[in-house]
Parts: C-alpha cells; sequence; structure tokens
C-alpha cells in the first residue's frame, strides 16, 4: 500500500491552517462576530463581514500568495535560497516613489490624496521605475549574480533618496510616511481589489509561464559546471 508523502501532508495542512485563520480574521475584530454570522442573514453581519473584513482577508491571502510566487522566481533565477522579492530594489523603489507623492502632496489635490489612489499609483510607478533600470541594465550584464548585485545597488541608492527626503520632510509628511511603510489593510475596499485582482493574475500566469524556462536554464547551469570540473 502506498503512503501519501510527507509534503503531501505538508501541504493540506498549510491549506486547513490558512482555511481556520481566515475565518478566525473575519470573525475576530473590534466587533466580534461568532462563527454562525458567517451564514446569518442579520444586515448588519452582512455589512460588517461582506464590505469590510471580507475584502481585507482576501487581499492578504493573494498578497501573501503573490509574494511567495516572486520569492520562488527570485530563487530559482539566481539560484539562491536567501534570494527573495525585494532583492531587485522594486519595494525601495516603491518607498521612494511614495516619499515623493507624500512630500509634494501640498501641491495636489485634496480629494487624490484623501482616495488612496495616489499613494497606489505611486508606488507602482517607483516600482516601475527601478524595475526598469535593471532591465536596462540586464541587456549589457549577463551574469545573475552581477545582476542581482545591481539590483540591491539600486535599491540602496532608493531608500538613501528615501532617508534624505524623511530627512527634510516636515513632521506631518514624515508620519503619514512612516505610517505608510508600516502597511496596513485597513483602507482595502471591493474596489481596490477589482484593479488589483487582473494584475495578480496576469503575474501568477506569467510566472507559471516562465517557470519552466527557469528551471531548464538551473539544469543548464548545472551540467555546465559540472561538465566544467
Amino acid at each position: 500500500m502506498n503512503t501519501l508523502p510527507k509534503k503531501t501532508f505538508l501541504f493540506v495542512g498549510l491549506i486547513l491552517l490558512t482555511a481556520a485563520l481566515f475565518l478566525l480574521d473575519i470573525a475576530l475584530g473590534s466587533v466580534r462576530l461568532p462563527l454562525e454570522a458567517l451564514l446569518s442573514d442579520n444586515p448588519i453581519y452582512h455589512e460588517i463581514i461582506v464590505n469590510f473584513r471580507l475584502p481585507k482577508a482576501l487581499t492578504a491571502i493573494i498578497t501573501g500568495a503573490s509574494i511567495s510566487v516572486a520569492g520562488l522566481l527570485m530563487q530559482t533565477l539566481f539560484r539562491n535560497p536567501l534570494a527573495g522579492p525585494y532583492v531587485l530594489g522594486v519595494s525601495s523603489g516603491s518607498s521612494l516613489g511614495v516619499a515623493i507623492f507624500l512630500l509634494g502632496s501640498s501641491i495636489l489635490p485634496i480629494t487624490f490624496i484623501q482616495s488612496g489612489w495616489g499613494l497606489v499609483i505611486s508606488a507602482i510607478l517607483g516600482g516601475i521605475l527601478v524595475l526598469l533600470l535593471v532591465l536596462g541594465v540586464s541587456f549589457r550584464v549577463r551574469q545573475a549574480v552581477s545582476l542581482l548585485i545591481v539590483g540591491i545597488m539600486f535599491g540602496q541608492i532608493a531608500g538613501s533618496l528615501v532617508t534624505i527626503l524623511q530627512n527634510n520632510s516636515n513632521p506631518d509628511a514624515l508620519k503619514l510616511f512612516v505610517v505608510w511603510t508600516f502597511g496596513s489593510l485597513s483602507a482595502v475596499s471591493w474596489t481596490y481589489m477589482q484593479v488589483m485582482l487582473p494584475f495578480v493574475v496576469i503575474g501568477l500566469v506569467l510566472a507559471l509561464s516562465i517557470q519552466k524556462s527557469l528551471n531548464g536554464l538551473v539544469i543548464r547551469r548545472k551540467l555546465c559546471t559540472r561538465f566544467r570540473y
């Protein structure tokens, strides 16, 4: 009788644990709800669960899965288990974009700032800028390790610029930026999810499509290293 591998039990256990934590995240909060409230017709329970807690819980799961996939791609590309989705400096670029946006917020419309879309757009633009710089360097630098160092360098430069902006900013803008760096799902709604979900789906499809190519690249590198020695 064949027994299931241990990884299968671990995978199933993690899925069950994620489902349990998902339900607890919906039930617990500033207003504690009983688990039977998930199936209740009470309009108050329905409003709290559907319009407030459910989009936040789903966003947390989707974001965590996306970061995990990005980390897997980086580890495969750079052949380093310590490589993560932040090694190329994209997240530092996003921080720089948000820092510039918050410091220049006095010349922007108040409604644009309070809506939250300004932070989203500035973070995306900052991350894309660093990513384009890394891609531009990749046409000249073919070695993955060298490209990794270049990405870390761009991340450090962006971090240094953020520090300079923080040092020269007013206390109110600095507080807004520091609160943003903490990370929060309090402002997440179905509107934000409608914009985020298509990008996540496209990214996951692209990740699955290039994973085989990355695996083949790793195999070729191992074979070249083995025959070299």
